[in-house]
C-alpha cells in the first residue's frame, strides 16, 4: 500500500476489494519510476488467477509494454 513515505509519481494500478471476503486483505499493484529503474509492484496479486480476466490481462500487458521500452 502507498504511505507519505511512496515516492513521488507512484502510480496505483489496483487495488485489492476491501469488500471481497477477508476484508482485511488491502494492498495496492503501484508502478513507478525512480532514475534510470521502472518499477512495478505487484501487491497482493495472484497471477495465475487473475488472467483469467480481460481486463487484468490487458492491464499486465500495458505494463509489461511500458517496462520493455528503454
Amino acid at each position: 500500500m502507498t504511505t507519505r513515505f511512496s515516492p513521488r509519481g507512484i502510480h496505483v494500478l489496483g487495488r485489492v476489494n476491501p469488500h471481497m471476503r477477508n476484508r482485511r486483505l488491502r494492498g495496492e499493484m503501484t508502478y513507478y519510476q525512480r532514475g534510470g529503474a521502472k518499477v512495478f509492484a505487484a501487491g497482493t496479486l495472484n497471477f495465475p488467477a487473475g488472467l483469467v480476466y480481460p481486463s487484468f490481462r490487458a492491464l499486465l500487458g500495458n505494463v509489461w509494454q511500458r517496462l520493455a521500452k528503454p
